[in-house]
């Protein structure tokens, strides 16, 4: 198939869901799906031919990010390479070539980085992330005058404006290629919230193309990356976590997968179709960055059958190949040569905590306002719990009087005005009803409580006994 290549340009945040939930924070993938370029170009393209655009004849490429002032795009971090947790300046260990030892230290993967794919002596680089936003917004209700609607905030996570990122579309011919593209390069709209302040994108043709080289291992050993994500099935047309060995051009008989070192994540979600306004059946898909190992049972790998493979891996693997997905290269550089990774600057550097413990026990803490905030907050909410806890005791001792609703609740307002011992006492024995009431060791329990400390613990008893009567 032939291929072109295309330069997308945010002029607008992006809003692309990570997933379909409403509920809970937002999440946007940090690269534009090739189903955003094939929707923009069904939606514009005048006649909407399903046998041309949904068919695998024509394909819009997952896009790769593009940073400022590069010569080459950037593609996504295989998962294969680990780091220590909060070691983030030590270099990265490789699981494949060197087994990470799990009996001293804990690993961790990087997510949404993206690494520069010309070949180096270190693949992380000119190491680079996405920049993302979030912006939190509130329901408008018009028939109040505008006024925010309650319990109706959210909030979008969104790609930068500015960004840059490179795409391909591939078809049968030229001709073909330049009619899709056409609705594209005079701009588009996509994501979500495209009628208010995100979604505008600038697509061109680009100077620059991504080229990575199948390699051959010399073993009996093949790796297949990932570049973009991909949806597999297996013989019984269910979701699977690998591709069929026949996908990609391997026979059973001589090749089998090698799980110890095939790194594989997953997530799943339910794309949303435009023309019918709902969401479709959910997908169950393998990240961009994924690693299949698979290994020769007896002899090694002959030129004539790498070639084969590869061809069978440049075609595309797996389901929905016309949304990009299923983009792979075999046996890339980085995981054939023995190369090293080393975190270059400081941006994936572990944010370091802004409170630190000293020898003393003391806390160096840099806001100094913010402290004495929440040092009061923690003191008012110990407070809140002593007293509640002693109003409960208090009820106890209380509810044996016979008041009424209206009793406790004159007493109650009288202590919560600051009354001493004797107005008081006043109250309790002014007449033979309430002198009945609250009288011996009711009238015991109210005025020993009547001290600073424990007079909110009272207030709070008293509307207690209020509303239970």
């Amino acid at each position: 198939m032939n291929k072109e290549w295309f330069l997308a340009e945010l002029a607008d945040d992006i809003v692309v869901s990570l997933d379909a939930a409403t509920v809970g924070k937002h999440s946007s993938l940090d690269y534009l799906p090739g189903s955003v370029f094939l929707g923009a170009v069904a939606k514009n393209l005048g006649s909407f031919v399903p046998e041309r655009l949904l068919s695998g004849k024509v394909r819009f490429g997952q896009a790769y990010f593009l940073p400022a002032e590069a010569d080459n795009c950037y593609i996504p971090l295989p998962f294969n390479y680990l780091w220590k947790k909060n070691k983030s300046k030590e270099a990265a260990i490789n699981i494949n070539s060197q087994p990470a030892d799990t009996s001293k230290s804990q690993f961790k993967s990087y997510k949404n980085v993206w690494i520069n794919s010309k070949k180096s002596d270190s693949i992380t680089e000119n190491i680079s992330k996405v920049k993302l936003s979030y912006r939190m917004k509130t329901a408008i209700d018009r028939s109040n005058g505008g006024r925010p609607v309650d319990n109706k905030l959210f909030g979008y996570q969104a790609i930068s404006a500015g960004s840059k990122f490179l795409f391909s579309i591939s078809g049968e011919d030229e001709e073909t290629i330049k009619a899709v593209a056409a609705p594209l390069l005079s701009g588009i709209r996509v994501g979500r919230s495209k009628s208010s302040e995100y979604g505008r994108i600038n697509i061109s043709t680009a100077k620059t193309s991504l080229d990575l080289m199948p390699n051959n291992s010399g073993q009996n050993l093949i790796y297949i990356y990932m570049l973009s994500d991909a949806e597999f099935l297996n013989e019984e047309g269910m979701p699977s976590l690998c591709p069929k060995l026949s996908d990609i051009g391997l026979d059973k008989k001589f090749w089998e997968p090698d799980y110890a070192k095939t790194v594989v994540m997953s997530r799943s979600y339910s794309p949303w179709n435009g023309f019918h306004n709902c969401r479709v059946s959910d997908r169950f898909i393998v990240k961009r960055g994924s690693i299949f190992a698979y290994k020769k049972k007896q002899a090694n790998i002959t030129p004539k059958e790498l070639e084969v493979i590869s061809a069978a891996v440049k075609q595309g693997i797996g389901c929905h190949l016309e949304e990009g997905y299923g983009e792979a290269i075999l046996n890339p550089w980085f995981l054939i040569d023995k190369v090293g990774l080393e975190v270059g600057g400081m941006e994936l550097k572990e944010i370091e905590p802004q409170t630190q413990r000293k020898g003393s026990g003391s806390l160096d803490v840099k806001n100094e306002l913010l402290w004495e905030f929440l040092k009061t907050k923690s003191s008012n909410q110990a407070k809140l719990i002593a007293n509640d806890k002693a109003s409960s005791e208090l009820v106890e001792l209380l509810r044996s009087s016979p008041a009424s609703s209206s009793q406790w609740k004159k007493l109650a307002e009288n202590v919560s005005a600051g009354k001493d011992e004797k107005e008081i006492k006043a109250y309790c024995e002014g007449g033979l009803t309430r002198k009945k009431v609250f009288g011996g060791s009711i009238l015991d329990t109210i005025t020993g409580n009547l001290s600073e400390e424990r007079r909110p613990a009272l207030i709070i008893a008293l509307s207690k006994l209020y509303h239970q009567k």
